[in-house]
């Protein structure tokens, strides 16, 4: 049913966002300049900073965050993510499901009105 639909996208969601969540707060810090051993003093320029974070990869930024904030760095705020993320889900599904099934229902009157056989499935 609906209800079932909108659990398994929840918990599809949430999945999914954990799976990407590390690369997403490593690339989020390279950007910021803020990686364990990606020195920020090295120019305010932008060259030599963009070539520092170019060389640093990420993952070896994901290492490096793993190795001086432990695996729990990489997700940190997941939480809070999470939270934004769960009714989102819940919209989505839920409408994408009421939506399919009004489709279902109308293609099934516009086929028995045709004379063509509906699949009870």
């Amino acid at each position: 049913g609906l209800a079932e639909a909108t659990a398994c996208g929840i918990a599809a969601a949430l999945a999914g966002t954990a799976a990407t969540f590390p690369a997403s707060v490593v690339s989020r810090r390279m950007i910021t300049g803020t990686v364990p051993g990606l020195d920020p003093s090295t120019s305010s320029v932008g060259v030599d900073r963009k070539r520092a974070r170019a060389s640093m990869g990420l993952f070896k930024a994901m290492r490096a965050v793993a190795e001086a904030e432990g695996v729990l760095g990489l997700y940190r705020g997941l939480g809070t993510a999470s939270v934004r993320l769960v009714p989102m889900a819940i919209v989505s599904f839920a409408s994408y499901e009421w939506v399919r099934r009004g489709m279902d229902a109308a293609d099934a009157r516009r086929k028995k009105r045709a004379g063509i056989e509906v699949d009870a499935a």
